[in-house]
């Protein structure tokens, strides 16, 4: 398990897909840029699940917070797809370290008319990814408005992780935005963790979703050791 001091802000940069790894995408014209793994997942009964966690996607409109989704959930992406509507609501099944773990997705919409709503649909998270766009700038300025507006109505037992994705584009040369800059930003927000994303060739989406996943079990654990130190000092 990984401890939260030890991430390090984790910044997976910029590697584009080997020529091997093509093996591995199935051939039918409705699924192929969906891996094998995941088309081929098992499902898993409701009853035997380990963990349920509600994560929340947020950031401003038009940094691909539903193509980031999209990707993970095993769909092809689409790149003209629509913005979300005030909140997108998508399930997905996961096995980390041995356990099941059902994760409830929530895609909220990043349009000004809609913010308000956000502190009454980040009650019960357990974890969150702040999206922004390597290549404008603006996306990560109102970064400060969306951590308070998380963290204000959340009392402090119940804060929860949060990691800030970057999403690369092929344009490398239109970056605005360093991996160094951006982790400087997320350390002095006591953001949780860092990575680069790339959502055509799903490059570290999978990895984004799993070390968000490992630190929401992180505090399931030590929420746990506290209730059952507060129980054995009872007697």
């Amino acid at each position: 398990m990984i401890r939260r001091g030890e991430i390090d802000y984790l910044c997976i940069k910029s590697a584009k897909v080997k020529s091997k790894e093509k093996e591995d995408i199935l051939s039918e014209p409705d699924s192929e840029l969906i891996p094998k793994e995941i088309a081929e997942k098992p499902k898993i009964p409701h009853d035997e699940y380990d963990f349920t966690f509600k994560v929340i996607i947020f950031g401003e409109p038009g940094v691909r917070k539903k193509g980031l989704a999209q990707r993970f959930l095993g769909n092809p992406f689409i790149s003209d797809s629509k913005m979300t509507i005030g909140v997108d609501l998508k399930v997905k099944d996961i096995i980390i370290d041995g356990q099941n773990i059902k994760l409830e997705i929530w895609d909220f919409g990043g349009e000004e008319r809609f913010r308000f709503l956000l502190p009454t649909y980040a009650r019960g998270a357990k974890g969150g990814l702040f999206i922004y766009d390597i290549k404008d700038y603006s996306s990560l300025s109102q970064i400060d408005d969306w951590l308070t507006n998380i963290r204000k109505d959340i009392k402090e037992e119940a804060q929860f992780p949060i990691i800030m994705v970057g999403i690369m584009h092929e344009e490398e040369n239109k970056r605005q935005i360093s991996s160094e800059e951006a982790i400087t930003i997320a350390k002095s927000r006591s953001i949780d963790g860092f990575v680069e994303c790339d959502i055509n060739t799903g490059e570290n989406v999978e990895e984004a979703f799993e070390q968000l996943t490992r630190l929401m079990l992180e505090n399931e654990s030590e929420k746990l050791s506290e209730e059952i130190s507060e129980i054995s000092n009872l007697f």
